[in-house]
Formats: structure tokens, sequence, C-alpha cells
């Protein structure tokens, strides 16, 4: 015989229904065939089956009202996005088993659906890290969904800072109210370009979301400017070795012979005029040398390196008394640290040369900005004359200079992840502003 758990719902409600009209058929039945009770045993009888009746009642009350409820917090669960939750179907075959298993069901399909949406967005997520422009997924309210590495460090910000965040909010209005496939000048805290603006919009499960991407224009053309630089200063250098080594050989070679002959006091001409073609010869061999180290900079060997530690190293190999470190928060850098000593020495170097006679000094500082270390380099002299042309190569403003400086500086500052701007202070001098990326974990 099936006990109470292995019966159906309707099997259930109906033996609850029998419990209670058996008790008062049964007294109905004794009292009209003839065996009278009397009226205190039938005020008793009539007592304990009211007690009983109640209690089966209380008992079918919460016999039907169980799986219901049940069945409510299911929903209201999926509702709320939990699809863990199933329902023990105690009978099969009747309507409330067939309902229960059919939830069942739903709750399963859901739970399916919400895994494959997790490894589409997982999908989605990994593929736009992937790519090197900037780029993310808004809703309709203009939140952000996803957002790539790129675009994080166009804004200063980590990732997870983007997530949920209004676009607005971050500095993506102008990038928002520009028209698709135009371009823009956006002055974002990880860099001042103009951006190529490519907007699109899909649906998903009905929504309608955006997607926007960013392409740096001035990078593409960087690249191919320095590309072709390289190339130039190889095929320069290529034929100028080829031809000042063997005039300084020869240089050193007639200074010999002319030592040994008789030239009836001409010597003294001579030998100054082989000094002047062996000191050019040497000068521009020098200078070729000098620039061929653009075209051969090596890649960066990063590593953790604490930034304070870092420019007191390079202040003591500069031995700049008016050099002075300011204070700023403990910083460790993902970078190669040969290379970055020798950018920053390049730009004291060349504040250090602007300063001149002028009186004052020059000051380091530093902060943090979301993933980078932005770096300040500042000097009380009279400022930049001319900003355009400051990362060509070939142009100095310096006497004498060969105007490399800069431009390794820069090549330097990229190659590590980094950037470099100069720009004059309102209130007098030029200030180097450098970006440099902090170790992952910071």
């Amino acid at each position: 015989m099936k006990g109470p758990s292995s019966l159906s719902y309707p099997a259930r409600v109906f033996s609850i229904g029998c419990l209670i009209a058996l008790p008062w058929a049964s007294l109905f039945i004794v009292e009209h065939a003839g065996f009278p009770i009397g009226n205190e045993m039938a005020w008793l009888i009539v007592a304990l089956l009211l007690l009983f009746s109640l209690f089966l009642l209380t008992y079918l009350w919460n016999t039907t009202r169980a799986p219901f409820n049940t069945m409510a917090n299911i929903i209201k669960a999926m509702r709320q996005g939990d699809y863990s939750r199933r329902i023990h179907c105690q009978g099969t075959g009747d309507g409330i088993g067939i309902l229960c298993e059919e939830i069942n069901l739903l709750a399963d399909a859901l739970q399916e659906n919400r895994l494959a949406q997790l490894e589409e967005d997982f999908r989605l997520q990994s593929l736009i890290d992937k790519l090197d422009i900037a780029a993310l997924i808004l809703d309709q309210q203009g939140h952000i969904i996803m957002a790539n590495l790129a675009l994080g460090t166009l804004l200063g910000r980590r990732q997870e800072e983007l997530s949920g965040a209004r676009a607005v909010e971050v500095g993506l209005q102008r990038a928002l109210e520009a028209g698709s496939e135009s371009t823009a000048w956006l002055d974002l805290p990880g860099k001042s370009s103009r951006f190529l603006i490519h907007r699109t919009e899909y649906r998903q499960q009905g929504r309608i979301q955006r997607i926007l991407l960013l392409t740096d224009l001035k990078t593409p053309l960087r690249e191919e400017e320095r590309s072709a630089w390289k190339r130039l200063i190889r095929v320069m250098g290529h034929e100028l070795n080829n031809s000042l080594t063997p005039i300084i050989s020869l240089t050193q070679s007639l200074k010999g012979r002319v030592q040994q002959m008789d030239l009836a006091g001409r010597e003294q001409s001579f030998m100054e005029a082989l000094e002047v073609i062996g000191s050019r010869a040497q000068r521009l061999n020098q200078f070729m040398q000098d620039y061929s180290r653009l075209a051969k900079l090596p890649e960066p060997n990063r590593e953790k390196v604490d930034l304070l530690e870092l420019l007191e190293r390079v202040a003591r190999l500069e031995n700049c008394k008016i050099l002075s470190i300011g204070e700023g928060p403990e910083c460790t850098l993902f970078v190669d640290p040969v290379q970055v000593e020798n950018l920053l020495i390049n730009i004291i170097k060349n504040a250090r040369d602007a300063l001149g006679e002028c009186p004052g000094g020059i000051r380091i500082s530093w902060r943090r900005q979301s993933i980078d270390a932005q770096i300040w380099v500042d000097d009380d002299g009279p400022g930049l004359a001319d900003s355009e042309n400051l990362f060509v190569p070939f142009f100095s403003t310096k006497p004498g200079g060969s105007g490399i400086g800069l431009v390794l500086s820069r090549q330097i500052a990229e190659a590590n992840g980094g950037s470099i701007s100069l720009y004059n202070r309102p209130e007098g001098g030029c200030r180097a502003e450098i970006r440099l990326p902090l170790s992952v974990s910071e």
C-alpha cells in the first residue's frame, strides 16, 4: 500500500477529505441504526470529532497550499536570476506533478541559457581585450557593460572601475555625440589625440546595445614615420660609414707621411688641413652612430622597479645640484630599468641645458593615476620656443645638438607602454610629463 507521500496530489486531497467525513458518517449510521448514545457521551464524541476534523482541515489546508507556495518561490527565484533551485515532485501523472516537472524543465532551460550567455560574454570580453584600439559596449541608458584594457589606459582607469559607469561621466561625451565613422579630437586623461570614432548597434535579448570603437590616428602615423626614419638612418649610416671609414684611415696614413716628407716649412698647414678632415669625418661618423641607436633600440626587458629608487639612482648618476626630488606615493613600475634611466637622464639633461644661466632649478614629482605613474620634470628655464618639431629626428634647438635625445626618449617610453609630452607651464618654464605603467600587482 502506498504511503501518503507516494500518493498523487488529488489522491492525497481525496484521502484527507474522506478521513474528515468518515467519523461523522459513522456517527450518523450508529444513531440511526438503533444504538442510541447518551447525551453526555454524544457531546463528548462530537467534541472529539470536531477536534479531529479541525486537525485534518488544518492538514488539508497546508497540503493544498504547500506545492503552490513551493512553485511560487521557485518562479520568484527564477525571476530574480537564480536558476539553481528545483521542486521535488512527489507524484507523477497528476496535474500538480506535471506542472512541477515543467517548472523544473523551465529552470533547466533558463540555467543553460544563462551559462550560454556567460560563455558568450566571456568570449566577447576576450575578443575586445585582444584589440589594440579602445572598445566598449554600452546599454540603452549609456552605462558601460564591457570595456577593454586599451580603453582603461586612455581613460586612466582600471577595467573593473569602468563596468557599470556612465560613459559621459568618464569623459566620453564628445565621442558619443560625434557621428559614426567620423574623426574628433579627444582630450582624454591617458592621451590627447585625434581619434576615428566607429559606432554600431545590435540587439541582445530584445535590448539595444551599442559598440563604440576609438582608433588613435596619430599612433599608426607615428609608427609609419618611425619606420621611415629607421630606413633612412640605416641607408645613410651604411653609405656614410662606407665613405667615412676610408677617409679617416687615409687621413691617419697621410699624417704619418707628411711628418716624414720635406715640405719646406709647409708641414703645419698640411697637418692642420688633415686634422680638420679627420675631425670632421670623426664627428660625422659619431653622429651617424648616435642615430643608429634609434634603429637598433632593443625590446625592453621589463621588470618590477620601485619608482623612488629609480629616481634617486638617476639623480646620483647626474650629480646635479639644482635637481630636487619631491615626495609622492609608493609606486612599483613594470618597465626596463636601464632604458627608463636613459630616458630620465635625457630629460634632465635637456632641462639643465634649457635652464642655462637662468636662476632656479629642476624638480621631479609624481603621482599615481589608475594604471599609470605620472612623472613630471619641471624646469625654471625660458620654456619651449618650438614645440611642433620636438620629436622630429635631426631637429634641435640647442647649438650643436643632434636632435636624438627626445626622439629616443619617446621611443623608450612607448616601447615600455608609456608616453611622453613636453609643454610650457603657465607660471613659466617647461614641463616634461612622462607616463609609465604600474606593476599589475599595484
